[in-house]
């Protein structure tokens, strides 16, 4: 603690797992080691899931590692391989540039297989590109953490909270 200082404001703690009152333990919540899939079960799906279900739990704010973390790749013939490509990777840096308070990437489980942040110049100027949209959204983001901190409002919101008087989403619920 006394490297960064005495208040400890330059340290940012994540959890993965904690019960009621641990929102007030930590600042930050972390998904946990999705597979480097799309799918809704524990893959990109998941997470944005997880994001919205924390948020409305009390755990306001969250993230989860850009790109998945949990690979497999089994000798062939097995149909079990779940490595990153690049659209997975790609799309998971979008959907953290506008729907986590931060951004952190992983290299994974197997970094030598998946596809990374650092595979080639495209992907390093795609990262780039949606890292200075991050950077622009700070203000806004900031906005919204501090009401996280102060009201409980989460930051990344399902529609229906978003949208209290939505027509569309009040009938999706009646």
């Amino acid at each position: 603690m006394q490297e960064v200082g005495s208040s400890g404001s330059d340290i940012l703690p994540f959890m993965r797992a904690g019960t009621a009152t641990s929102p007030k333990s930590t600042r930050l919540f972390w998904m946990g080691d999705q597979l480097v899939t799309y799918d809704h079960y524990d893959g990109l799906h998941s997470a944005l899931i997880g994001l919205m279900n924390g948020g409305v739990s009390g755990f306001t704010m969250g993230h989860s590692d850009i790109g998945g973390y949990t690979s497999v790749e089994l000798p062939k013939p097995s149909p079990i391989q779940y490595v990153r490509d690049r659209e997975l990777l790609y799309r998971w840096i979008e959907m953290s540039t506008f729907s986590d308070c931060i951004m952190r990437s992983h290299p994974s489980n197997l970094p030598l297989v998946d596809f990374q942040i650092y595979s080639d110049s495209d992907a390093v100027t795609f990262m780039a590109k949606f890292t200075q949209i991050h950077v622009r959204l700070a203000a806004y983001k900031r906005d919204l953490m501090v009401e996280a901190s102060t009201k409980g409002t989460p930051f990344t919101r399902p529609l229906l909270l978003a949208f209290p008087d939505c027509d569309k989403c009040r009938a999706v619920n009646d």
